[in-house]
């Protein structure tokens, strides 16, 4: 058996504060105003990697034991409830110490599965959610370039569910070049393949 919690730091990079020397770099001018961020925005090309450092420091003592994260989204996982408990407490307590905030309605206790950077996670493995196998499937028959790489770009997300992935879409990529556009059986063929392919996937373990 395997429990799961999720857990979602709100409003995410505005919990990182900017040394007072430094807002200025973020200054900005608006008729007659002047403006610096207080705390990390949105957009800074080094906040996604300051961000995920500040949280793996936090969350040290319990990474790879019973938590793992990604940015802002953090899970804990356990063999029994009364682990579950001791783990998500301790999770908490480190997230309190290092006063960091969670937005209650996108956290989730003591789940038999999750959903998680894309995938439904269970004891028996992981498998893509239902609405991204529902966004390859509905994907039209692509017209240009930038169409196809739009598919590619989806399907890869899944290509560790199916099997020879690089010889399936091995037909596109003269598509993805600029050079005429040639749509033939073989291209038909794949992208029908791709998308039973995804039909069908196995959980991975």
């Amino acid at each position: 058996m395997c429990i799961w919690s999720t857990l979602d730091l709100q409003s995410g990079y505005w919990q990182i504060k900017i040394a007072p020397e430094h807002r200025s770099k973020t200054a900005f001018i608006t008729p007659g105003r002047r403006y610096q961020s207080r705390v990390m925005p949105f957009g800074l090309r080094n906040a996604p990697s300051t961000f995920q450092r500040m949280v793996n420091h936090v969350l040290k003592p319990v990474l790879g034991d019973c938590c793992e994260c990604y940015l802002d989204d953090i899970v804990i996982y356990s063999n029994t409830p009364e682990e579950h408990y001791q783990d998500v407490e301790k999770v908490l307590t480190l997230l309190h110490k290092a006063k960091l905030t969670l937005k209650p309605e996108k956290c989730h206790f003591f789940q038999r599965q999750l959903e998680f950077l894309g995938y439904l996670v269970s004891e028996d493995g992981m498998r893509p959610q239902e609405n991204k196998i529902r966004t390859v499937q509905d994907f039209p028959i692509p017209h240009r370039g930038k169409k196809i790489r739009q598919f590619l770009g989806l399907c890869s997300w899944h290509k560790a569910f199916i099997p020879q992935f690089s010889n399936i879409t091995a037909p596109f990529y003269h598509l993805t070049k600029k050079q005429r556009w040639k749509w033939d059986l073989e291209e038909q063929r794949a992208f029908d393949q791709l998308k039973t392919c995804l039909t069908h996937v196995p959980v991975l373990a």
